[in-house]
């Protein structure tokens, strides 16, 4: 009888792409408390993007050192260096696709989302413990460009560049103790030394001049701006020296309020240019800061911003449909920053030519905020349809049973703090009584919030209107289609507290890391609103 032989890897290896889950789904390995350099790995084709199969449940594969990286005996080895969602190559090493073991990485490139999180696809390395350096968010490697990591220097507070000093605190402690005991001229008398060895006195300084004008209004124009230089430069990278020319040659109307600009942009295959045309639609305060050739370099983080934005691959898709489809198009790209700011969320809109020669509406369609506005939604009035309205939509809890109640309150904070408050049990209750149902209410109400006014839809395509924060030189989009989804991984409490104004505020935050997910509150100015914390 002939022993049929058998080894470890039964047929043959089989191979694998998977991804690497978050690092909470995987918080028992990383805490020391797993066996060996184990990560948790959705792998593609066992999972998608549509199973139903938790980050914490997906394979533990197991990383394949190489004999010079040691392993750990005798105080030999390397660190292993995979973050959370990086791409990774490996092989089961037993039958039936047991054992993995991951051998190499994938690397990202400038076109991989890390601002989007999905299943299989998309986020960033980044956490709250591995925050970003001088070198900034610089995720991705790819053939076309340099892979040395530059320096994000401030060259206006030397942060980065090898200049600048130690904080004097002992003279900033000086002063502040004068200030508070009324000594004004001892604290004015004290001396600062300058990165120049000069010393000056803190009564020659002066505040820094404002900017005349709303920066949400004009990054709007800026943003606008880079969209149009990307079309105009079809293959060529936009940079910054291009959204600054657009800018500097704005034509701008008698009243201040409407600037135009007009390019061409060439076609493969014929010889007729494509026209693109950009209007910036802003207070007479706002075009005067945005077109004033003094202020160019005051908008640069937001030129930058735009720029990042301008080369993701919904835009660059858009620029090449039109490169190459041998016709002569319009592309008509608005910036609105007045008329109907309280009617919709789009602030900046892109249209191009059908084959009819019709403008149409494209998905390029922006509601822009600037460094880290928090405001996604509010409603006004002190009265009770107001504040009904505003916890209909928050919570889907009308309050009709407190609304006598809160008649009988004397003034409009002793109303708001009564109804935040029993605002504030109810949903409390829910997430007690429904964990589930509670987060879906809550991830509701934050993309209705979001969204409303155009119910997220903005053209015949269904395509959705994009929130996108402009901020130290990143844009960063906000994704609202499946945030119920996403927030069932989670576990929230839900805090009340009065401010020093006696306004009420109630603030859903993750109770692992006590990291703020919204806050309900009420302003002076008799606004009911939601307030989304940016980097939550």
């Amino acid at each position: 009888m002939r022993r049929e032989e058998t080894n470890f890897f039964g047929d043959g290896l089989k191979f694998w792409i998977g991804k690497v889950v978050s690092k909470k789904a995987q918080k028992l390995q990383l805490d020391g408390k797993g066996w060996g350099w184990r990560y948790k790995v959705r792998i593609f084709g066992t999972y998608s993007e549509n199973d139903n199969v938790p980050d914490d449940q997906v394979h533990n594969a197991t990383v394949l050192f190489g004999v010079t990286d040691g392993s750990g005996f005798a105080g030999r080895l390397k660190s292993c260096k995979i973050a959370q969602h990086d791409l990774v190559f490996g092989f089961f090493m037993a039958e039936d696709e047991c054992y993995p073991v991951i051998i190499v990485l994938l690397s990202p490139t400038k076109a991989y989302n890390k601002f989007v999180e999905k299943k299989m696809n998309g986020g960033s390395g980044f956490t709250k413990d591995t925050t970003e350096t001088q070198n900034g968010k610089q995720e991705f490697s790819e053939q076309n460009q340099i892979n040395t990591a530059s320096v994000n220097a401030n060259n206006e507070n030397k942060v980065g560049s090898g200049e600048g000093r130690e904080v004097q605190e002992n003279l900033i402690n000086s002063f502040i103790t004068n200030v508070a005991q009324r000594q004004r001229a001892a604290a004015m008398s004290i001396d600062l030394l300058t990165t120049e060895n000069k010393l000056i006195k803190f009564g020659s300084l002066s505040a820094p001049t404002n900017v005349s004008g709303n920066l949400g209004d004009i990054a709007e124009g800026v943003f606008a701006a880079a969209l149009a230089a990307r079309f105009i430069n079809r293959d060529k990278q936009t940079d910054a020296a291009a959204v600054k020319n657009i800018i500097r040659s704005l034509s701008v109307n008698a009243a201040r309020n409407t600037a135009t600009f007009t390019g061409t942009a060439p076609n493969v295959g014929i010889p007729g240019k494509d026209v693109i045309r950009l209007t910036i639609v802003l207070k007479p305060t706002n075009m005067n800061f945005l077109t004033n050739p003094a202020n160019i370099e005051a908008l640069a983080q937001y030129i930058t911003a735009s720029i990042q934005y301008a080369d993701r691959q919904v835009v660059r898709e858009w620029v090449n449909t039109i490169y190459y489809n041998k016709r002569i198009d319009t592309v008509e790209v608005k910036a609105d920053g007045v008329s109907d700011s309280r009617s919709t969320k789009i602030d900046v809109q892109v249209k191009i030519t059908n084959d009819k020669g019709l403008l149409k509406g494209v998905n390029i369609n922006v509601s822009l905020k600037v460094d880290d506005t928090a405001l996604f939604g509010q409603v006004s009035g002190g009265e009770f349809s107001a504040v009904s309205t505003f916890f209909s939509t928050a919570i889907q809890e009308n309050m009709s049973a407190e609304q006598q109640q809160f008649q009988t309150k004397t003034s409009g904070a002793k109303k708001m703090e009564y109804i935040y408050r029993q605002a504030a049990e109810k949903l409390r209750s829910k997430l007690q009584l429904n964990p589930q149902g509670a987060k879906s209410i809550i991830g509701s109400g934050i993309k209705q919030f979001a969204t409303r006014d155009n119910a997220g839809v903005v053209d015949e395509n269904g395509n959705t209107v994009e929130i996108i924060d402009l901020n130290r030189g990143e844009a960063t989009i906000y994704d609202f289609k499946n945030v119920s989804q996403k927030l069932l991984d989670y576990n929230f409490d839900v805090k009340f507290n009065v401010g020093k104004s006696g306004l009420p505020t109630i603030v859903i935050e993750e109770a692992e890391s006590n990291k703020t997910l919204i806050q309900l509150r009420s302003m002076a100015v008799s606004y009911t609103h939601l307030t989304l914390p940016t980097k939550a």
